[in-house]
């Protein structure tokens, strides 16, 4: 064997140790290559795919809870199935539960919700809003699944206090002495150094932060 062959073998590197580009750094050299307009596009796309698969996920998580499906295999309710399965926390699993047994009440807005039309946040709302007036809610779903298929979060919101008002104007005042009080921050130093921050704020604050 002449030696420029085993420079050659020495140089050459094992497959075992050749080092793959990451899923990551792909993306960032596809985005990167991205003319303005295309980056703007795909941007928005990747939002609408995620409020697309957000409401495939309501209708999955729906569909296993009327089957019972993790209650009969593991004897687990839906919302603790989610949280273990999912990785979700106790609060985020149940609200997904309720939104999706909801949103299997509001045939127009899942319709929207599933094409990307209806935003998540949006979807929120409207199922919070369902359960608190669910016969109301139904004479009035049209005009909901069109109106929120245009407005941003913010309006969506405005719109639907101000259906409450008509609906039960008592309770919508409660509501917004509640947003206007229910308001708290605590900055507080832990026993080590660090610090720990929570707080709870209204319904328009919290939009705003």
């Amino acid at each position: 064997m002449g030696m420029d062959t085993i420079r050659t073998i020495g140089t050459m590197e094992h497959p075992d140790t050749q080092r793959s580009v990451s899923p990551y750094q792909d993306l960032l050299a596809e985005v990167g290559a991205m003319a303005d307009d295309v980056l703007e596009k795909a941007t928005i796309d990747a939002k609408t795919d995620m409020d697309r698969t957000h409401a495939r996920l309501l209708v999955l998580t729906n569909e296993v809870d009327q089957r019972r499906v993790t209650e009969n295999v593991y004897g687990l309710a839906t919302r603790d199935w989610l949280g273990s399965s999912c990785r979700m926390t106790a609060r985020e699993a149940s609200g997904t539960v309720k939104t999706a047994r909801a949103l299997a009440k509001m045939p127009l807005v899942a319709q929207g919700a599933v094409t990307g039309e209806i935003v998540t946040s949006g979807v929120k709302l409207l199922a919070m809003t369902r359960d608190r007036h669910p016969d109301e809610f139904a004479d009035h779903e049209e005009v909901f699944a069109d109106i929120a298929s245009h407005l941003d979060a913010g309006d969506l919101r405005v719109a639907v206090s101000r259906w409450q008002q008509d609906v039960d104007y008592d309770e919508a005042v409660r509501d917004t002495e509640y947003d206007a009080w229910g308001r708290e921050l605590f900055f507080n130093q832990t026993y080590n150094g660090r610090w720990d921050l929570h707080g709870e704020f209204g319904v328009a604050d919290g939009h705003v932060i």
